[in-house]
């Protein structure tokens, strides 16, 4: 898919939204496909995880199997998700400033002859993480646990909700980024483009956090 500001200039990669088009992107390889292919996959597998994301904006999870049956292994289970979002962050951002993946996303060159292959992998990688904070609020959604934690379980769900908000900010950004390379391209006129950075930035909730502590010290206390 591509698109042309006229006729008399050339047609440029856009965000796709299906397979086909995506495929038909990678064949292609018209002006700016590195920067839509990426960008493409992320919009098309937060399309395929939505369904789990709104069951997770409704506070609906299905049972994991997962159990906890007193308050010290409830503790137990968000401590180990509180290490599990911070050991997720730490290898999100190595993988965000590795040499492989700053080539595929800082590094717009030479893109007719380009592999599209490591585009779609960082792109896919990068998902892989988002699913996993995903993946972290439905276990303390979906435990099985005295009603007494429910509080602290639901809680410590609403915790990577910072990090899903951060993808969505950041393939919104873009997206738009996409949009805007075209009349970006063509005034460069081949030259060299410089443009702020779209970067993943994330943020704590540090009274949601607070909060989650408090329970933690509260059940410590409880079981001493």
């Amino acid at each position: 898919m591509s698109v042309a500001p006229n006729d008399d200039e050339p047609s440029f990669a856009e965000v796709v939204y299906t397979q086909d088009e995506l495929t038909e992107l990678f064949e292609e390889k018209e002006p700016n496909w590195r920067y839509a292919g990426f960008v493409s996959v992320l919009v098309q597998r937060r399309a395929e995880l939505q369904p789990r994301l709104r069951d997770h904006l409704l506070a609906y999870a299905r049972p994991t199997g997962e159990r906890a049956r007193d308050g010290r292994a409830v503790a137990q289970f968000v401590i180990d998700s509180l290490n599990d979002i911070d050991q997720l962050l730490q290898q999100l951002n190595g993988f965000m400033r590795s040499d492989a993946f700053i080539a595929v996303v800082c590094s717009p060159h030479d893109e007719a002859t380009a592999d599209s292959q490591p585009v779609f992998q960082a792109a896919m990688r990068l998902m892989d993480f988002y699913e996993r904070f995903l993946v972290l609020a439905e276990r303390a959604r979906g435990l099985a646990a005295p009603s007494a934690y429910g509080d602290l379980l639901s809680n410590c769900a609403r915790l990577p909700d910072t990090s899903l908000d951060a993808f969505h900010n950041f393939i919104d950004k873009f997206v738009e980024r996409v949009a805007e390379m075209p009349a970006i391209l063509i005034a460069a006129g081949g030259g060299q483009v410089e443009g702020e950075p779209i970067v993943l930035e994330f943020e704590s909730d540090q009274e949601l956090l607070d909060t989650v502590v408090e329970h933690l010290r509260e059940i410590a206390e409880g079981e001493a």
